[in-house]
């Protein structure tokens, strides 16, 4: 048996841009935060949670504390409901996304897994707006961890989990950055 591991935005979601304004967004409205780098391949950890961190220690010089990054998901994800309900067209399918979803799991030797650097909350809402058949996939997020190795390694643990595997034969993670290499 064979596992395929899919990130969200801009390999199943069409989201790269609106996550992006929202994340940015949302460290302004709560802690105030503006001039933040957006070349995410600066970044250590290009997760949300590697981000988010490594954002606090460069602009307030501390680590951010869990109720600090409670916030910080709670208006992120907010942000991202408010966009999507005001335009729809926002969160959309990279063309042909859900028809290869479907076809992969009607095949026997691959599973299907995703693993995305966003945190879970918005990772769903996402995959649920977009209108995508993702219903029983393992998925992992930032919030398994900091780096993006934390988050394929996390997708395949539930994968095994899931499918009741002990390994797989073959991995393939499938993403649109070059963090995603």
């Amino acid at each position: 048996m064979q596992l395929i591991i899919f990130d969200i935005d801009g390999t199943l979601t069409n989201t790269n841009q609106i996550d992006a304004d929202c994340f940015i967004q949302a460290f302004d409205l709560e802690f105030g935060i503006a001039d933040i780098n957006t070349n995410w391949a600066e970044y250590t950890y290009i997760t949300d949670s590697g981000l988010a961190q490594e954002i606090f220690r460069e602009k307030l010089e501390r680590v951010a504390l869990d109720e600090e990054l409670f916030r910080l998901k709670r208006c992120f994800v907010n942000l991202l409901e408010e966009v999507f309900t005001n335009d729809q067209d926002l969160c959309k399918e990279i063309t042909g996304a859900t028809n290869l979803l479907v076809e992969l799991q009607k095949l026997s030797v691959w599973r299907v897994a995703i693993a995305t650097a966003g945190w879970g909350e918005s990772a769903k809402l996402k995959l649920q707006k977009a209108m995508l058949p993702i219903a029983g996939l393992p998925l992992a997020s930032a919030d398994d961890g900091l780096s993006r190795a934390d988050t394929l390694n996390a997708a395949i643990f539930k994968a095994k989990n899931v499918y009741q595997v002990d390994d797989f034969e073959k991995i393939v993670f499938v993403g649109d950055g070059v963090w995603d290499v």
